[in-house]
């Protein structure tokens, strides 16, 4: 990274550990982050003042201490939108285009006069970069100063650096880390309203170009919001998220990650609903060869449930105990991938859609293959209208492998079913062969299939295939 505004890329910074966060995050090979003294970074911040402001910033310095002030709107907004690319992959070019003019265009200025104050500050990992947002845009000001007691829990908060995040970085001002300080706040915009936030341990280390080579490491002790308006009360938490990303280029890479909780909770009235995810897991893979990439994602999580009462009484549940889910598709073409990588960027929906047409096309023409293990559980439930329907299914099991072979089909002209002879499928369904009775009473219509099941312990099993335009169960056509 370039040695320019150092603490203003920190504005953007987040942006970026957010993006990754949503997709990946670590275990024990931890990224070591490079040491600087506290000498060397205070001098690094002070000889940018130069190309602060030619980026649109004033640096003030006072007894060791910084002010960052954006000062010119057109220039900083540029300055965000370069950095904001910058830690894109390339192949996002052409989808940022239309944000950009988005971003650039307009007279309003919503940055003017934001600042913020930055201080070097000594760690175990040596010296590191404190930058706390002192205070908001002038029209941001002006708008509180007109009620200032509407607002002064907001400008308490800021007032005592609750907006507060430490960069690490190189002697060449390449920041490769980043952490959040923790927020515990209450906010009351109204006397029946009440909103409260809660973050700990959040944090992120990156090493290498973003579009070659690169690492990163992540991490999220807890996230918490709560609200409550007349009538309503809602509440979402986040705990124990981790992860790691190592990719060599932007389409060969491994990553995973992992949620010890996911709970939410709305109360309305007398309705009560919960949704619970736990101990969440996550693995994703992807290798170009040729012109061609292949993907899989793996995840397995322990007990979900979401279940709705009203007036006490359980309306609907809805559980899976020990959920696994696999998906792996291979020969996708790295044509196809980019189209659908831009769908919708660019600004103009049609030529994005002709380009995935033409993708989707081709990738059919080279063809594929695809495999799905699906919903494997232990045990799925599922108790609706009060009581009215309730199912239990243990041993849960659904496999398929797809293959499309390589054609020359003129996808544009003659009938859709010119496609079977180069379409291939094999799978099964297996469930516990109790619970596929108790279904039976519920839907007769079952019955046919039932008949055509196969018993292996306590489960049946229907081992389906589609071949050569035919479909078979367990060995035996379709009786319909």
């Amino acid at each position: 990274m370039k040695k320019v505004a150092l603490a203003a890329t920190a504005v953007v910074v987040a942006g970026g550990v957010y993006y990754y966060m949503t997709q990946m995050a670590p275990q024990k090979d931890e990224i070591a982050l490079p040491e600087i003294s506290k000498a060397e970074l205070n001098n690094l911040v002070a000889s940018q003042a130069a190309d602060y402001k030619t980026n649109g910033f004033l640096l003030a310095e006072k007894e060791g201490k910084f002010t960052l002030t954006a000062q010119d709107e057109k220039k900083v907004r540029q300055f965000l939108v370069n950095k904001l690319s910058s830690m894109l992959p390339a192949s996002y070019n052409s989808a940022m285009e239309q944000l950009k003019s988005n971003l650039l265009t307009g007279d309003e200025k919503f940055l003017e006069g934001m600042a913020f104050d930055m201080k070097v500050v000594e760690s175990d990992a040596g010296a590191q970069l404190q930058v706390s947002l002192s205070r908001l845009s002038n029209i941001i000001e002006a708008e509180m100063a007109k009620d200032p007691e509407a607002f002064k829990e907001i400008r308490s908060f800021i007032e005592k650096g609750g907006m507060t995040y430490t960069l690490s970085m190189d002697n060449k001002g390449t920041i490769n880390g980043i952490a959040v300080q923790d927020i515990n706040e209450t906010f009351h915009p109204t006397p029946s309203r009440t909103f409260s936030f809660k973050s700990e341990g959040i944090w992120a280390k990156f090493q290498g170009d973003i579009n070659k080579i690169f690492k990163m490491q992540e991490g999220v002790k807890k996230i918490s919001f709560d609200a409550e308006i007349p009538g309503e009360k809602i509440s979402f938490t986040l705990n124990d998220l981790t992860g790691k990303l190592h990719q060599t280029t932007p389409l060969d890479q491994t990553s995973d990650s992992a949620i010890g909780k996911i709970l939410f909770h709305m109360i309305q009235g007398d309705k009560n609903i919960e949704l619970q995810l736990q101990n969440i897991a996550v693995e994703a893979d992807s290798k170009s060869d040729k012109g061609f990439v292949g993907s899989g994602f793996e995840m397995r999580s322990g007990i979900n449930s979401f279940i709705v009462t009203q007036g006490g009484i359980e309306q609907n549940r809805f559980g899976l105990d020990n959920l696994r889910l696999n998906l792996h598709a291979d020969h996708i073409t790295q044509e196809a991938v980019m189209a659908l990588q831009d769908l919708g960027m660019s600004g103009n929906p049609d030529q994005d859609m002709q380009k995935l047409q033409k993708a989707l096309t081709d990738m059919v023409h080279a063809g594929l293959k695809f495999d799905i293990n699906a919903v494997n559980t232990d045990k799925f439930t599922l108790n609706a209208a009060g009581g009215a329907l309730n199912l239990d299914i243990n041993n849960f099991k659904f496999e398929l492998h797809m293959e499309l072979k390589e054609n020359a089909l003129d996808l544009n002209a003659g009938s859709p079913m010119q496609i079977i002879p180069f379409l291939q499928a094999k799978g099964k369904l297996q469930l516990n062969a109790k619970d596929l009775e108790k279904l039976v009473q519920m839907q007769p219509m079952l019955g046919m299939l039932n008949a055509m099941k196969k018993v292996d312990g306590e489960s049946a099993v229907f081992e389906f295939a589609f071949l050569n335009g035919q479909t078979t169960i367990n060995g035996n056509p379709l009786p319909f």
